[in-house]
């Protein structure tokens, strides 16, 4: 099998195969002046080449804030709420693989909502009312006799949070948060500050704490907390549970494991810190001296972490995990792991990039990376022709579609400028602003007056038939200019938001109505704006 020497690592290999003829060049150089002369012009020309792939490496970073970014962004992500709204939802319900956990439901309904479905969506509705169905007697929100249930409540509570309007949810949310602070592992559970268990969370099934499981506490808590986070005795007991969890020795943590950290893993985060410490990579997941390798999910976990509950970025705690993840800058795998559990890395990576607040990563040979950009295209590469995406390697349930899409929307909501939350997105008729969609048609000579009032018929139905249809009219031509080049019908649909558009284009009645019109059209024009002031 050839070296990997592909574009990510060029530079490197270049610099250092340079300086290697170098070295031996002066072992040489008396014994054959010749020879030396040419591995030296050789030298420069190598040297030149992995400065000039730097540097052009660097010059074509794509923009993020570009037009063709942007629009990239929306179609995929139009895509794949199309997908859930459409295909992935159990319509007699509302739920999302309610066979796996309500939890993909809660992420589902972030992953819309973020992405500019309305709140007052007749199915987001209809998803929540089924997440409410899941409200426990302990204020938990979970599946019955579920071994999830801090993953489960976690995640339900940011849905049940980003759709809390008008107090709807308050009592939820208030219960909710009671009970997350009630399973944390403390000194109810018998475990003070000695304890590697003190201040995370588990899947609530009291077996151990994890960083994963934590960090989607911490997230809840930020939804609810975000204000006070610095002063939360609850996020004060993860951030010590968390520095736990480094590969990184310090006052916050003596682990044995941290005096064996394997090469290049210091400031790597792994999966738990109780025992011996645990982790996730496979295989090879720990070094003949006892270290733990760490890997990429879960140190941006970590980092994340760290920064909700306030730790400075100049922190050498915070410093040694950027430090790893400026040598670890991947797409194509979720350094450590491969392609296990890729999607839940987007997810994370994105949210944590996000929290760092930088447009721009630099990696350790210092190229500089529009993060939000690399994501969206690597996304947009993935997704399947239906709107979805899957990952082949089915750990932690990554074959599901709908699973792995809300990660994905989940993920492409943090390469936004401003998201669309329930500020943005209150309900179907608070919106300042509508998406006007604008259809015009010229139809066969030949046609009949019975094909053409079938066709104007079942454009008409469609607002009964499509719930993201918020105006409908239509009219024909009567203009005394004769401007319209031979267009007679035009047809006026609105829409709330552009989710709302991505969910009627592909609906089956609407695939229907075309199939009655094509036979019979002879010309199309179609325009899209939004309404001005």
């Amino acid at each position: 099998m050839k070296p990997d020497i592909g574009p990510r690592h060029t530079p490197d290999f270049v610099r250092n195969l340079a300086l290697k003829m170098q070295l031996e060049d002066s072992n040489t150089a008396d014994k054959n002046p010749e020879l030396s002369m040419y591995k030296s012009i050789v030298c420069c020309v190598l040297l030149l080449v992995a400065l000039g792939t730097s540097s052009l490496r660097a010059q074509t970073q794509p923009d993020s804030r570009g037009a063709k970014f942007q629009q990239q962004l929306r179609q995929t992500a139009d895509k794949g709420v199309a997908y859930l709204l459409e295909k992935g939802r159990d319509e007699t319900d509302g739920s999302f693989s309610k066979q796996l956990s309500p939890a993909v439901t809660g992420l589902c309904i972030s992953a819309l909502v973020r992405n500019g479905v309305p709140v007052g969506n007749k199915k987001v509705q209809q998803s929540l009312a089924f997440l409410e169905t899941m409200v426990q007697p302990d204020g938990g929100i979970y599946g019955k006799g579920s071994h999830l249930r801090n993953y489960e409540t976690s995640v339900s509570v940011i849905a049940f949070h980003q759709c809390n309007v008008d107090g709807k949810y308050d009592e939820i949310l208030d219960r909710a948060s009671k009970f997350l602070k009630g399973i944390q592992w403390d000194d109810g559970e018998g475990h003070g500050i000695e304890s590697n268990h003190h201040g995370g969370q588990g899947y609530g099934s009291h077996e151990r704490p994890d960083l994963s499981n934590t960090s989607f506490f911490l997230d809840a808590l930020k939804e609810l907390e975000d204000d006070d986070m610095q002063n939360s005795d609850a996020v004060r007991k993860a951030l010590i549970f968390t520095s736990r969890c480094q590969n990184l020795a310090s006052p916050y943590n003596s682990a044995e494991f941290t005096e064996h950290i394997p090469e290049g893993d210091e400031g790597s985060f792994i999966y738990s810190a109780v025992g011996k410490g645990e982790t996730k990579v496979e295989p090879n997941s720990t070094t003949p001296a006892g270290g733990l390798r760490g890997y990429a999910s879960m140190t941006y976990a970590g980092l994340k972490t760290f920064l909700y509950a306030g730790v400075d970025k100049d922190d050498f705690r915070v410093k040694a995990a950027m430090d790893w993840i400026s040598r670890h800058y991947d797409l194509d795998s979720n350094p450590g792991m491969g392609k296990q559990g890729l999607f839940y890395y987007y997810h994370v990576f994105a949210k944590t990039m996000n929290a760092i607040g930088d447009p721009k990563l630099k990696d350790h040979e210092g190229v500089e990376h529009d993060w939000r950009s690399d994501l969206v295209s690597k996304l947009a590469s993935m997704q399947k022709s239906d709107g979805s995406w899957t990952n082949e390697h089915d750990r932690w349930y990554e074959g599901d579609p709908n699973l792995v899409t809300a990660y994905s929307l989940l993920a492409i909501s943090y390469c936004q400028d401003s998201p669309n939350q329930k500020q943005d997105a209150v309900s179907e008729t608070e919106s300042e602003k509508s998406l006007r969609h604008v259809v015009m048609f010229a139809f066969n000579d030949d046609a009949s007056k019975e094909q053409i009032a079938e066709v104007e018929s079942a454009f008409a139905a469609l607002p009964e038939k499509i719930d993201t249809i918020t105006g409908f009219e239509w009219g024909t031509n009567n203009s005394p200019e004769g401007l319209n080049d031979g267009l007679t019908h035009c047809f006026l649909v609105t829409f709330d938001s552009e989710a709302g558009r991505a969910e009627y284009l592909p609906h089956p009645a609407h695939k229907a109505f075309v199939d009655i019109l094509k036979p019979i059209l002879k010309k199309a024009v179609v325009i899209d704006y939004w309404t001005k002031d």
